[in-house]
């Protein structure tokens, strides 16, 4: 599950950002300045040297690959949407 919704992107290829934000926006993320407090950084192909990423002091942010949050994403809206669909009734 995830743990906070302010993530920060670096090293992220142009033509992929308006669509990462996109993504983030509908799963009720905001996608804040790299360098501002944030929950998680997501990091792209063209970041030359992870080690170079300030993750911050307070909240000390997460570092992901594009891929690896992507896959954490979709296990947390996996996850809530089994939560909400229970109890419901199934109408015949």
């Amino acid at each position: 599950m995830l743990k906070g919704n302010r993530v920060s992107l670096v090293g992220i290829p142009a033509d992929q950002i308006h669509r990462l934000i996109a993504l983030y926006t509908q799963s009720k993320l905001h996608v804040i300045p790299y360098g501002e407090p944030a929950d998680y950084i997501i990091y792209g192909s063209q970041l030359r040297d992870i080690d170079s990423i300030q993750r911050g002091t307070e909240p000390i942010a997460d570092v992901m690959s594009q891929e690896d949050f992507l896959n954490l994403l979709l296990r947390t809206n996996a996850a809530l949407g089994e939560f909400s669909s229970r109890g419901r009734r199934k109408v015949s």
